[in-house]
């Protein structure tokens, strides 16, 4: 402060790994007076002495209020600021381990693609490019819930302020001047893997624009397990011409209304573009599908 000292105000620190809080605690800042710095010296941290692979850590410090004032309560957030830990966690062995036991799956191949079991299913419809997921509560239910269904790759969404501001040289703008109308889907063939505790399927999305000189090529790698676990992973290779201005690539499919809750490990708690990026930070947040932005 320029005029006041921090007596009122706390240091708090914690090491989280994955939004996980290992370790927390406070600093006093008593005595530090206007204008006037100290050094303060932190915990050890014992984090790095087991490393989970593939985790990210991060410290959290945040100044805050130590009492009630008349301009804000106690625990009132001043500023804050996160470091990423440089520990260097090493990657995981496998991203989805096997599963260590389950009913094997069966696969129907044909117009419609179906890999399953008796507690889940996987469809694809490939004349209307559409893949379904649904599962049922054990072996012995006979009640199917839906939990993916018709999805789809996306090349476009609904644009934002920001995507619509600049006229013609807008984002939105130059979208729509790529004219992405022609659309093929190649299925490969379905395979069940490992001991039939897993079945992929490869699709193959084609968008050609009208003139045909550029064009976006999107390959989707499914993974379905016997336990209900869904992998899937994405590639997309663009024309040169289009390297400048891709459009906005994605999935889109609908879920059941019952999964209204939403958790997600990324910069947050709100939007974070480039010019707004230095105020978020990198944890796990929970909002519901009605409070997020679509």
């Amino acid at each position: 402060y320029m005029f006041s000292s921090l007596d009122n105000v706390v240091l708090q620190w914690c090491l989280k790994e994955d939004g996980a809080v290992l370790q927390s605690g406070e600093l006093s800042l008593v005595g530090i007076g206007p204008r006037c710095g100290k050094t303060l010296r932190m915990p050890e941290l014992t984090a790095a002495r087991d490393l989970k692979p593939g985790a990210e850590y991060f410290a959290l410090m945040t100044l805050c209020l130590a009492s009630d004032t008349p301009w804000a309560c106690k625990g009132h957030v001043i500023t804050q600021q996160q470091f990423a830990m440089p520990y260097g966690a090493p990657k995981p062995l496998s991203p989805l381990p096997e599963p260590s036991m389950g009913t094997p799956l069966q696969v129907e191949d044909g117009r419609v693609t179906r890999i399953f079991n008796s507690v889940v299913q996987f469809v694809v419809d490939q004349v209307g490019s559409t893949v379904s997921l649904s599962a049922t509560p054990s072996s012995s239910s006979t009640t199917s819930m839906p939990i993916i269904k018709d999805l789809q790759m996306c090349i476009n969404r609904a644009p934002t302020d920001n995507d619509l501001g600049g006229g013609e040289c807008s984002y939105a703008q130059q979208w729509a001047k790529v004219g992405m109308s022609l659309k093929e889907n190649v299925f490969w063939r379905a395979e069940v893997l490992s001991g039939a505790m897993r079945g992929g399927l490869v699709q193959d999305t084609t968008f050609v624009s009208q003139d045909g000189q550029q064009y976006i090529k999107f390959r989707t790698h499914y993974e379905v397990w016997c336990d209900k676990r869904l992998r899937i992973r994405s590639s997309v290779t663009v024309s040169p011409s289009m390297q400048s201005v891709v459009p906005r690539l994605g999935l889109e499919f609908a879920v059941p209304k019952c999964f209204s809750n939403v958790a997600y490990f990324a910069c947050g708690p709100h939007e974070n573009y480039a010019d707004r990026k230095s105020s978020t930070i990198v944890d796990v947040f929970r909002s519901t599908a009605q409070d997020m932005y679509v």
